[in-house]
C-alpha cells in the first residue's frame, strides 16, 4: 500500500511539475542600434520585448525637482538613441534629448548628465514597469542595467519607488536612493557588464515601480536592461494534477480492499 501511495504521489508531482513550470526566460531591452530621435516630449516612450513592456521618461530636474516648462517648451524633450562609432559618437544607448544641445548626430548631447551649464540641474531617465495589464512585468523580476560612458571617468546614482500612480515621480526626495556613486567602468562604450540591478517590489496596491538614473558628470547612456523573473508561483492546475494523482491511488486502494473483502 505504501508503495502504491508513493507511486501515486510521484506521478502526481511529475504531472504537476510540468504545469508549474513558469516562464523562466530572460527579457532584454537593448538600445543604441540606430541613430535617431525617440519621442518629442517627456511623457514617456514604451518599449516591448518578449511580451513585457517598460516605459522610459526623459526628465530635467533642478535641485532634484522636475523643471516645469516656462514658455510652452521643455528643456528636455524626448530622447535620442545613438550607436558607438556613428558620426563620432563615443558610446551606444539611450539618453534624454536636451533641446539646447543640438540634434543629430547627437555628438553635442550630454545624455544622462549633471548639466555643467546649469548648476544643480540634471538631465535623467526614469524607467517605469507595471505588474498590471498587457506587457506586465511580474513583481520579483530582477532588472539588470548596462550603462555606457563616452566622455570622462564617471559615477552615477540610482533611485527607486513604488506607487499606485502611473505618473512618474517629480521629485527625487520621494524616492529611495538604492545605489550611490556607481562606477560606469570602461569608457568610450566599452562597458559590457551590468553595473547594477533592481528587483521589482510592486504590489496590488502599488503596481508601478520607478527607477531613476542620475549622473554625476556627462554622456552617460542606457545601453540595455535585462529582466530575469523570480521564483514562479505554481499554476492552479499544479494542484489539480497532484490531486488527480492522489485520487487515482485512492481508487486503486479502494478496489484492492473490495476484492480482499469479497
Amino acid at each position: 500500500m505504501n508503495r502504491l501511495l508513493g507511486i501515486g504521489i510521484f506521478i502526481g508531482l511529475s504531472l504537476a511539475s510540468v504545469a508549474s513550470a513558469g516562464t523562466c526566460l530572460t527579457t532584454t531591452w537593448t538600445f543604441g542600434a540606430a541613430d535617431c530621435a525617440i519621442g518629442s516630449s517627456n511623457t514617456g516612450v514604451s518599449f516591448t520585448q518578449g511580451g513585457e513592456t517598460i516605459t522610459i521618461y526623459p526628465e530635467q530636474f533642478s535641485n532634484n525637482s522636475e523643471v516645469s516648462p516656462s514658455s510652452g517648451t521643455l528643456p528636455v524633450s524626448g530622447m535620442f538613441e545613438t550607436n558607438q562609432g556613428t558620426s563620432g559618437n563615443l558610446a551606444s544607448g539611450l539618453g534624454p534629448y536636451n533641446t539646447n544641445q543640438g540634434g543629430a548626430p547627437y555628438t553635442g548631447q550630454g545624455g544622462i548628465q549633471d548639466n555643467d551649464l546649469s548648476p544643480n540641474v540634471d538631465d535623467l531617465l526614469i524607467i517605469q514597469v507595471s505588474q498590471n495589464g498587457t506587457g506586465a512585468v511580474a513583481s520579483g523580476t530582477t532588472l539588470s542595467f548596462l550603462m555606457q560612458e563616452g566622455d570622462v571617468a564617471n559615477t552615477f546614482n540610482v533611485y527607486t519607488s513604488t506607487s499606485s500612480s502611473s505618473t512618474p515621480p517629480t521629485n527625487l526626495s520621494t524616492m529611495n536612493e538604492v545605489h550611490s556613486n556607481l562606477s560606469v567602468g570602461t569608457l568610450d562604450g566599452g562597458a559590457t557588464t551590468p553595473q547594477f540591478s533592481v528587483t521589482t517590489t510592486t504590489t496590488g496596491a502599488s503596481p508601478y515601480e520607478y527607477i531613476a538614473i542620475q549622473n554625476d558628470c556627462t554622456y552617460l547612456l542606457l545601453n540595455s536592461i535585462t529582466g530575469t523573473p523570480g521564483a514562479s508561483t505554481p499554476e492552479p492546475r499544479f494542484y489539480g494534477l497532484l490531486l488527480a494523482g492522489l485520487l487515482g491511488v485512492a481508487g486503486i486502494l479502494k478496489r484492492k480492499q473490495l476484492r480482499a473483502n469479497s
